[in-house]
């Protein structure tokens, strides 16, 4: 499962990786793995929810965005507030007008016939606005506005829009649902497949049963945000995630390393697709250790002390994790020796060869690729694994943030074991340090040996 394509599992190069594979797959396949994993829980799934609009929305919706800010000379008057019961009297009316309003689904025949009898006994005039209506123009309320307007001014007994919407359902965004009640949505399950860092994506919803004939009430910024929740992965939770679509974007390596990042394997842990792109980037960083525009830029030249000293540390770290079968660390030591060696723009042959092989039983498919680039005609199985050599761990210098009474002002570069009289002595000289002293007298000089120095005055 660790894999991600199908023949993945039989790229875990190395003999610690294969034993513990051996017995914890029992010698199946890797599908039956990946469905025992699911099964049992140890791979959750990232569920995301959208919020379908029931009737109580609409009429909080007209109260809140067409009737207050619309409508506050003519003293709009909520009916439900007053106390009286649902079914017997309108929703809604107006202090300075005998016109009444009336929220309701249009199938709702029985009831705006109800209604209406009951405006006309009391003498008012009775405008009924459908659910379908107003969530035809739900992201537009002065359309709604314009016809309570006209049926305000007019005289008409009776007011209904005879065309007919073209709207079933109104989805709400998440964002949104806190101005109203919440009895006034339901929370349904929405394919995770079509939204992308909780933003449904609206063109792909439109083609689906579930959205036919449905509006969305969106954001300010015009998106439909969703809210997500950690379930076990199901079919009927709508959060199953095809790895045949992970790879076909992101690639066999990238996906089989974000299933190792996301967490220890022997825990459970929630999948999201949109974590992926930290990986995938990840990758595109290594790769152009190797690569820029002019093609490959990998040089025979001796490495310094800095660019021995990262990549034994990652050596180090990364056998040791591997032994404890703690992956998700593994590719943090990658990443952090990536980003060390870019800043060292190193791109020598001694440091970057063991890189790759360091690298090839989480990223077989790259490290396979790149390794042919070094001129190796044999596959990168048959690689001896690096040995981490200590002396290179040894630091001469340390660079430490300085702080002025826990605030950091600066850092400086000190040789590693200097302390004491003679390091204090050399901090105090630096001309930040002093410009922030402002000739205030020391009170203590705080060192934690190559982590950092406090001043406090």
């Amino acid at each position: 499962y660790i894999g991600g394509a199908e023949h993945a599992v039989g790229h875990l190069l190395y003999s610690r990786f294969w034993n513990h594979f051996l017995y914890d797959l029992g010698r199946v396949p890797e599908q039956e793995f990946a469905k025992k994993l699911v099964n049992q829980g140890m791979i959750q799934g990232r569920s995301n929810f959208i919020f379908r609009a029931k009737e109580r929305f609409f009429e909080e919706y007209l109260w809140l965005k067409v009737l207050k800010p619309f409508f506050e000379e003519e003293q709009p008057i909520n009916m439900e507030k007053l106390g009286h019961e649902e079914g017997m009297y309108y929703d809604f009316a107006f202090a300075s007008n005998d016109l009444v309003i009336e929220v309701t689904s249009r199938r709702q025949e029985d009831k705006i016939e109800r209604v209406l009898k009951s405006a006309v006994a009391d003498g008012k005039r009775l405008l009924v606005l459908t659910n379908e209506e107003l969530a035809d123009h739900c992201n537009n309320p002065s359309v709604t506005a314009e016809k309570v307007r006209k049926a305000l001014d007019g005289r008409d007994p009776f007011y209904r829009t005879e065309t007919e919407p073209h709207t079933d359902t109104l989805y709400v965004s998440c964002h949104l649902t806190s101005k109203y009640s919440p009895d006034a949505f339901s929370r349904l399950h929405v394919d995770v497949n079509i939204v992308e860092n909780d933003v449904l994506d609206l063109t792909k919803a439109s083609g689906l049963p579930m959205f036919e004939r449905a509006s969305f009430k969106l954001d300010a910024d015009g998106k439909f945000h969703c809210t997500s929740e950690v379930e076990k992965m199901s079919k009927s939770k709508f959060n199953v995630v095809n790895p045949d679509d992970v790879i076909e974007r992101y690639g066999a390596d990238c996906y089989r390393m974000y299933e190792m990042f996301i967490g220890p394997i022997e825990v459970a842990k929630p999948w999201n697709t949109n974590g992926i792109s930290g990986v995938a980037g990840f990758l595109r960083k290594f790769w152009d250790l190797f690569f820029n525009e002019q093609g490959w830029r990998v040089v025979d030249e001796v490495p310094d002390k800095e660019e021995l000293r990262h990549l034994h540390y990652a050596i180090k770290k990364v056998t040791e994790d591997i032994e404890r079968f703690s992956l998700n660390t593994c590719i943090s030591h990658f990443m952090i020796m990536t980003n060390e060696l870019r800043a060292l723009k190193s791109h020598k042959r001694a440091i970057l060869e063991p890189a790759v092989v360091l690298i090839a039983p989480f990223a077989p498919h790259l490290a396979e690729e790149l390794w042919r680039h070094f001129g190796h005609t044999e596959t990168v199985c048959d690689a001896v694994w690096p040995i981490c050599q200590e002396e290179y761990l040894q630091r001469e210098v340390v660079v430490l943030p300085v702080q002025i009474n826990g605030k950091h002002r600066g850092n400086i570069e000190v040789a590693v074991g200097l302390e004491g009289a003679e390091l204090e002595k050399l901090v105090m000289e630096q001309e930040f340090v002093q410009r922030n002293l402002g000739g205030a007298p020391v009170k203590k000089f705080i060192f934690v040996q190559n982590r950092i120095i406090n001043i406090v005055i």
